[in-house]
């Protein structure tokens, strides 16, 4: 797996850990941030790679201190394993797929707004479902939906 799958893994993580429990006034940065150093066609080096996968662990064990040592695993606020999604029949793969190119390119737009304070709560959601998503097994027009809003 590459640090950029790591990173988008992590964040399906973070994303599912803001299911359970309260985000930080930095989650959101985090999550845009993330997306843009994941996206494939982002000239990251490894080292600003592992510095971003820090920093997303970190933002997770703000929000959720205990989970990291939970003894009672849940598994909710595990990082997602991109691999996963090779196992899926063809036709969610490439919805998965879509879906995670959609949040890459919808990161670059939105982080603009988002310093600036203008980005909607219903945007804001947005990058959080879809994320969970990637990790759920749902029909193939629900993935469909949320690439298409």
């Amino acid at each position: 797996m590459t640090k950029k799958e790591e990173i988008s893994g992590a964040l399906i993580g973070l994303a599912r850990t803001c299911n359970m429990h309260p985000k930080t006034e930095e989650t959101t940065g985090v999550i845009l941030c993330g997306l843009m150093a994941a996206h494939p066609y982002a000239d990251s080096a490894q080292e600003e790679l592992r510095d971003m996968l820090v920093k997303i662990e970190q933002e997770k064990k703000q929000i959720a201190p205990g989970c990291a040592a939970c003894m009672a695993r849940c598994g909710n606020t595990d990082n997602y394993d991109l691999d996963q999604i090779q196992s899926e029949e063809e036709e969610i793969r490439c919805l998965k797929t879509a879906l995670l190119q959609k949040l890459y390119d919808k990161a670059i737009e939105a982080v603009d707004s988002y310093m600036q304070g203008s980005l909607s709560e219903e945007e804001e959601m947005w990058f959080y479902r879809a994320l969970c998503a990637v990790s759920y097994d749902m029909d193939a027009d629900r993935y469909q939906s949320l690439i298409d809003n």
